[in-house]
């Protein structure tokens, strides 16, 4: 299965999963407002949850399928805008110090050239602007899932907080989510050989695990995660 099936694969499960989708919406939530660019919207599994809290919101994504469903989901919609941006390349499509908030969730493990991909969504923002991003985290669970997936790494704090503070922003709030997570991530990349996550692993997840990993995630922040969840300031 190449990267493309792969990740359509998980996002078509992900948007099933309306517990896990809430609870990464919950933890991100507070760095949302006002004109809020979604770079990596994929099938709008948090793009829902994002016009809540917003003025409005431009959808972008490089897949032309992608976009194609985006556009049908939210045709009639005025606080949605459906944009074909590559961050790398943004060219006028972006325009300079637009938005409040930028949001980028499992996107940036995607992309070659982080530091190019930081700096041009530190550009696309008005002084003061924040930035959400989400990446996967420890670096040894790496395995087929994200090869799959197209994920050239996997990231620490330490290294997310430099790569953002290098490049214009300052550190508002940086923590490690999904303890329970690494589990599953491991034992079905590493062990099992998988190369999308197994859609019963994903329900049972969604629907026994998460009842406890939330509580206790939100009383204590764990010391490792599957993701890490930054939300810096521009400067």
């Amino acid at each position: 299965m190449d990267s493309k099936h792969s990740l359509t694969d998980s996002l078509n499960k992900i948007s099933n999963l309306q517990n896990y989708n809430s609870w990464i919406y919950e933890n991100i939530k507070k760095g949302i407002s006002g004109r809020v660019l979604e770079i990596g919207c994929g099938i709008g599994n948090i793009t829902d949850f994002i016009l809540k809290d917003s003025q409005e919101v431009c959808a972008s994504d490089i897949d032309d399928s992608y976009l194609k469903y985006a556009c049908k989901k939210y045709k009639g919609n005025k606080k949605v805008k459906v944009t074909k941006i590559d961050i790398i390349k943004p060219g006028n499509k972006i325009a300079k110090g637009k938005y409040d908030t930028a949001v980028m969730l499992n996107v940036l493990e995607h992309i070659k050239d982080e530091k190019k991909a930081v700096v041009n969504v530190k550009n696309a923002l008005v002084k003061n602007g924040k930035f959400v991003i989400l990446v996967p985290a420890m670096k040894s669970i790496y395995g087929e899932m994200d090869k799959a997936l197209g994920h050239y790494k996997r990231y620490n704090k330490t290294e997310l907080k430099e790569l953002l503070e290098k490049n214009g922003f300052k550190i508002l709030d940086i923590f490690y989510l999904n303890f329970a997570g690494i589990i599953g991530w491991y034992f079905s990349g590493r062990i099992l050989k998988k190369s999308c996550i197994p859609d019963n692993q994903a329900k049972f997840f969604d629907r026994y695990i998460l009842s406890f990993t939330k509580p206790c995630e939100r009383l204590i922040k764990p010391p490792a995660g599957q993701s890490i969840v930054a939300i810096a300031q521009k400067v």
